[in-house]
C-alpha cells in the first residue's frame, strides 16, 4: 500500500481569484443587528452546554 501520493502541482489548474485577496463586503451605514429574542442567561446556558 502506498503511503504518499506525489502531485504535479504545476499541472493543476489554479483559480486566479483564489490567489488574490478579496475585500470584505461593507455593510450599509443603517445596518443594525437583529435581536434573537433570548436573554443573556439563556445565551450563557446554551454556550456552556456547547462548551461542556
Amino acid at each position: 500500500m502506498k503511503k504518499h501520493i506525489k502531485l504535479n502541482r504545476s499541472a493543476l489548474p489554479v483559480e486566479e481569484s483564489l490567489l488574490t485577496p478579496q475585500p470584505m463586503p461593507a455593510a450599509p451605514d443603517t445596518w443594525k443587528p437583529v435581536p434573537c429574542g433570548i436573554s443573556r442567561e439563556e445565551m450563557r446556558a446554551i454556550v456552556a452546554e456547547m462548551l461542556g
